[in-house]
């Protein structure tokens, strides 16, 4: 996602952004459960474990939803978040 945004200059829908905070969170969990575990504390690290594992679900839960959008399947609820039918239109207009 960030090589097409960067590279190819492609901006991301707010579904796209909205996907990447699971993971976001999921780099601090993982972080601070390694400084627990290195500590000692096994129970608070295995908590940011299951933290983890829930935010996996939600992140997962996001990028169903942003294909049922992308595919046609039904509308977003959310501004700006919408992909062109590609049969129509030149491909700038696509983009």
């Amino acid at each position: 996602a960030l090589i097409a945004q960067y590279g190819f200059g492609l901006a991301p829908c707010i579904l796209c952004l909205y996907q990447r905070v699971p993971y976001a969170l999921l780099l601090g969990a993982g972080l601070i459960g390694i400084l627990l575990s290195k500590k000692g504390k096994t129970r608070a690290a295995a908590i940011t474990v299951a933290l983890g594992a829930a935010l996996l679900l939600v992140g997962s839960a996001i990028a169903a939803y942003h294909v049922g959008v992308e595919q046609h399947w039904w509308r977003s609820f959310l501004e700006g978040c919408a992909v062109a039918d590609i049969s129509k239109g030149s491909a700038q207009d696509i983009l």
